[in-house]
């Protein structure tokens, strides 16, 4: 991960906007006094990327990073891995609280996106998936990212003084060395499958071996001879059944038809038929009162014609009612223009008194205003008072307080704030109604106006009219006669659907006398194909006697025929029971257990195929327990490969030896850089995975890390970080960790001279391996030496930042 732009805004100190430009620098240092804001640059490239800063206690808070002075914090770090360029932002903004000492924000924005050229990619759009996409692509944590690329205050020391465990981790992930394990992982994993998949085979092997057929090869050879000899015998039998059931079958069609004769024959002496009466007289009844109904159609015809005649025509009639109507609309306007002068009186009222409330919100909101800015303008003196200490420089003039100031009167800012705003509201009310009121009334002057020029017409336009009396009159008139006239039709339409009732009981009348003819021909015509009595000119009576007793007559001997006929059915059905009873028989002796002749031949096939198979599955069994024990050999050597690399490959095995040897690697360089530092006293040891510090001007003495000073803790560590940069660089080139950059911030000012001097020498070599080193100092004489150096300066509101060339 290389920097190249960093953009800060209500970040820690910085409350105004400040870019840090990175790019095109491999040595540099970020100088300035203690408290001007060096940290918090390192703080804000760890925070972009992880959103979390190293000082804290706790991962992940992001309260404490917004400017006391501002509601939102933003900081956006550009960077390069691996030749692509992206970009990281988080903006965290202020939330209430009630509690003014508990400070609470939360993240509404984080998102990672990818440039090339001019189209961005959105990587990741919150902050879970910033999170995740961020260890992926520099594939380091934030605790391993703190430990390699960015070395806070206070962590310094961390790789120096972890747990092995923690170390070990570490350096895997850094090395890439995780694919080892996972190469051990999935050899064992293979293993497993292994044996499984032998475990499988095995127990498929032993249902085989328990699985042998019924019958031997002999025996199905023999079985299905037997079946080829009685398959031939069979179709000759079922050759002889097929004949008997076909003759069987139209003795049986014939007993239909007699019993389909016999069923329609017994039907006709079985009809409730009785031809012996008509009614011709209900026909003629039915005639004689259509006519009188014609006549009194008649007649209120004429009546309804007489009623139409004494009706207002339709144009005049409209005429009427326009009249009416201009009537009525005289009378509405009227009333509606006393309302409207009675608004109008209302919202003039109104005006007046509205007029004089807005007059007395202005003048309160003139004095809030003033009040308020009285507080804005202590506000921020008052600040930079409560922050002032005695004996301490003035954050403003740099010079040493030695009497605090008295705190100015800033008054209750909010609840200023809530009552400018409650009475700027008030003025915008009273404008709003005002403005309203004064619109309403010139809305109501011009409908005044309006409604008077529409009561001047319309009384112009009635000063030729009838009297409003008669022409409602005249209406009335007309509505009765046409009351008159729908009773008229009323009855006219009840007489007209009578008379059309009465048309359709004649129709019914006349047709039922031929129906009579009809239903005996139907019942004669159902037998026709036996030929019965023709009809004759004596009448249906008559006729109906003659041929029921045909029918009668024409039973009897179809009955005969029909027992003759069964007679015949049965003996053949013997026959044909004992033609079947000896093929199902014959059948049990070939194994075919058959209930029906149609049976026979598809079970005598299905057992040949069944044998077929037996005999195919005997030898296929044969063959697969020779393939099966074949890949039971190969797998169970493969198995045994599998084994040795999982077993050689796991943490304890070819993984540790290695971290072993990078560990020493590590030592052997910091021990060379240290001993520089410390002037020859001190080197490193690695025992048991835990460093050891020897103290050469002590008799070669070996004790724990943790014994040493502050500043030679600083040494070691310093010697430790270098190293351990120096070493990964060489080591990782299949490493997914992304370390282009490292930033150092820590005591540079407790070195003397000549350690600064050897200190800055193997900064200095190790940004020659192509790695981009930024150091945060106040030691002026360490800047000067390097490169690239950005001044940061103390502000009122916020510290200012400048890149200087040296």
């Amino acid at each position: 991960m290389r920097p190249v732009t960093l953009e800060m805004v209500g970040f820690g100190a910085f409350r105004e906007r400040t870019e840090v430009d990175f790019s095109n620098i491999e040595l540099a240092a970020i100088v300035g006094q203690t408290g001007a804001g060096k940290s918090t640059i390192i703080d804000a490239v760890t925070f972009a990327l992880y959103g979390s800063v190293p000082r804290y206690d706790r991962v992940n808070v992001v309260a404490p990073i917004v400017n006391q002075l501002s509601n939102e914090a933003k900081v956006s770090l550009t960077f390069e891995v691996r030749g692509q360029t992206y970009v990281a932002i988080r903006i965290v903004r202020r939330q209430k609280s009630d509690d003014p000492t508990k400070l609470r924000a939360s993240t509404k924005e984080a998102r990672l996106e990818l440039h090339q050229g001019e189209e961005v990619i959105t990587l990741a759009g919150n902050v879970k998936e910033l999170d995740v996409a961020i260890e992926d692509l520099l594939g380091l944590d934030f605790s391993q990212f703190t430990r390699t690329i960015v070395l806070p205050q206070g962590e310094f020391a961390k790789f120096l003084r972890d747990e092995p465990a923690e170390r070990q981790k570490l350096i895997r992930r850094l090395l890439n060395l995780d694919i080892f394990a996972k190469m051990g992982s999935t050899a064992r994993e293979k293993m497993k499958e292994l044996q499984a998949q032998v475990t499988a085979i095995e127990s498929e092997l032993e249902r085989l071996n328990g699985s042998a057929s019924e019958l031997t090869e002999a025996e199905i050879v023999t079985a299905l001879d037997d079946l080829r000899v009685y398959s031939e015998k069979a179709k000759e039998s079922l050759a002889t059944i097929n004949a008997q059931d076909l003759e069987q079958s139209e003795l049986a069609d014939k007993i239909t038809s007699i019993n389909a004769d016999l069923k329609r024959l017994n039907s006709v002496t079985q009809a409730s038929f009785v031809p012996d009466s008509i009614e011709d007289s209900s026909a003629g009844e039915l005639r004689l009162e259509l006519e009188k109904l014609q006549e009194e159609t008649e007649q209120a015809e004429k009546v309804r014609q007489r009623i139409s005649l004494q009706l207002i025509p339709s144009d005049e009639l409209d005429e009427i009612r326009q009249q009416i109507a201009t009537y009525d609309k005289l009378t509405a306007i009227d009333t509606e223009l006393q309302a409207t002068m009675l608004a109008h009186a209302k919202a003039s009222e109104n005006i007046s008194k509205l007029s004089a409330d807005l007059a007395d919100a202005e003048a309160a909101l003139k004095a809030v205003s003033a009040e308020l800015e009285h507080a804005h303008k202590n506000e921020l003196p008052q600040q930079l008072r409560s922050q002032l200490k005695t004996n301490a420089n003035c954050m403003v003039c740099d010079q040493v307080v030695t009497e605090l100031p008295k705190p100015l009167a800033v008054g209750d800012h909010a609840e200023l704030k809530r009552s400018y705003d409650t009475q700027s509201k008030t003025v915008q009310a009273c404008n709003a109604e005002l403005y309203s009121q004064r619109g309403r009334v010139e809305q109501l002057d011009s409908t005044i106006d309006s409604q008077q020029l529409q009561l001047q017409k319309l009384k112009e336009v009635a000063a030729d009219f009838d009297d409003y009396e008669i022409l409602v009159k005249s209406l009335e008139t007309n509505t009765e006669m046409h009351q008159q006239l729908s009773e008229a039709d009323h009855a006219l339409s009840r007489l007209r659907k009578s008379q059309t009732e009465l048309a359709t009981s004649l129709r019914k009348a006349e047709g039922a006398e031929k129906a009579l003819l009809a239903s005996f021909v139907a019942i004669r015509d159902s037998v026709s194909t036996l030929s019965p009595p023709a009809i004759s000119d004596a009448g249906v009576l008559a006729d109906w006697v003659t041929f029921t007793g045909w029918a009668e007559t024409k039973m009897v001997g179809l009955n005969n025929s029909k027992e003759e006929l069964e007679l015949e059915s049965r003996e053949l059905k013997n026959k044909l029971n004992a033609t079947v009873s000896e093929l199902l028989k014959d059948a049990k002796g070939v194994g075919v257990q058959a209930k029906s002749p149609l049976e026979v031949i598809q079970l005598v096939q299905a057992r040949e195929r069944a044998l077929q198979l037996q005999q195919a599955e005997i030898e296929r069994q044969t063959n697969e327990k020779v393939r099966l024990q074949g890949k039971v050999d190969t797998f169970k050597a493969e198995a045994s490969e599998y084994k040795y690399i999982g077993d050689h490959l796991k943490a304890n095995g070819f993984e540790g030896w290695l971290l072993e040897e990078v560990l020493s690697d590590v030592t052997m360089r910091a021990t060379k850089l240290l001993l520089n530092l410390s002037q020859g006293q001190y080197s490193l040891e690695v025992m048991g995975r835990n460093f050891l510090i020897v103290d050469h001007n002590n008799a070669d003495e070996r004790r724990d890390v943790r014994t040493l000073s502050g500043g030679e803790t600083f040494l070691a560590s310093l010697a430790l970080a270098l190293a351990l940069s120096e070493s990964i660089i060489e080591h990782a080139n299949g490493s997914d960790a992304a370390l282009g950059s490292m930033f150092l911030d820590e005591g540079f000012g407790t070195l003397d001279t000549e350690t600064l001097d050897t200190a800055a020498a193997a900064i200095e070599e190790l940004a020659s391996s192509g790695r981009m080193v930024c150091i945060i100092t106040h030691v002026r004489e360490l800047a000067e030496r390097l490169p690239v150096k950005f001044e940061v300066t103390k502000g009122i509101n916020s510290p200012t930042l400048m890149r200087v060339e040296n």
